[in-house]
């Protein structure tokens, strides 16, 4: 079955957090075919060194949130990830429903960047 779904959590110092949060993530509808990512900020890569999870792709990245996501999207196999990237070569963005009544968002081309991208979405 192919993956679906990647989830990328960026940590900085999180060893004493990051199997709760994989626990609770492994619980989400769907998460049957989805990839989890973690990617460290930290350069010693503490919260990586404390994952007790099968499966669970780990990356250490150069600090900040930004980096360590661009870092685990480059990384994904989700297939919503790769239709986004694929369609942002030809839409300004790519913003898509989420299950829970929310939206994901893939991202923006740098030069159609809105000020502020949610606005009058309900």
């Amino acid at each position: 079955m192919p993956i679906l779904y990647s989830i990328i959590v960026p940590v900085l110092n999180e060893a004493d957090f990051i199997n709760p949060l994989l626990d609770r993530l492994e619980t989400l509808e769907g998460c049957g075919r989805c990839e989890v990512i973690v990617v460290d900020g930290s350069p010693d890569g503490d919260a990586l060194g404390v994952i007790a999870r099968a499966g669970v792709r780990c990356m250490i990245s150069p600090r900040g949130r930004a980096r360590q996501m661009n870092a685990g999207a480059v990384a994904a196999a989700g297939e919503i990830v790769e239709e986004g990237f694929t369609a942002l070569e030809s839409a300004d963005a790519v913003i898509g429903p989420a299950r829970d009544g929310g939206y994901y968002l893939i991202g923006f081309r740098a030069a159609a960047f809105p000020r502020e991208p949610f606005a009058g979405i309900p």
